[in-house]
């Protein structure tokens, strides 16, 4: 159970360099559904990142998904195509497919940064 929402704690949607927490309650209040939908736990690895932190380690740059609302959660397998299936259900915006390499680096990309959108993008590593 979490301190932030229903699911998740404040810790872990943090950033890791700073601290500070801006992700959007409307984006974990819908991560919290997924959790619902997927009755399992989920461990993210990396939630909410502070601009300068994101432009450190990610091509989106100063104003990336994770800089408002995105949810990176390690699993393999059927676990990832069961989070994917639930995602395009709940029609997530941004769904990236992090499945080659190390199985302890997989994972599955959440975002909603572009939420006005009538489409969903999904994209692989």
């Amino acid at each position: 159970m979490g301190d932030l929402t229903r699911h998740f704690s404040h810790y872990e949607c943090e950033c890791s360099c700073c601290k500070e927490m801006r992700t959007t309650m409307v984006f974990l209040n819908r991560m919290d559904m997924v959790r619902d939908l997927y009755a399992k736990p989920i461990s993210p690895s990396s939630v909410y990142r502070c601009s300068n932190y994101n432009q450190q380690v990610a091509k989106s740059g100063l104003s990336g998904p994770h800089t408002s609302a995105a949810m990176d959660i390690p699993c393999v397998g059927e676990q990832a195509t069961e989070l994917i299936k639930i995602a395009l259900f709940m029609e997530f915006k941004g769904i990236g497919v992090y499945q080659s390499g190390d199985h302890h680096k997989r994972f599955i990309h959440l975002d909603d940064k572009e939420r006005g959108m009538d489409y969903t993008t999904i994209w692989s590593n």
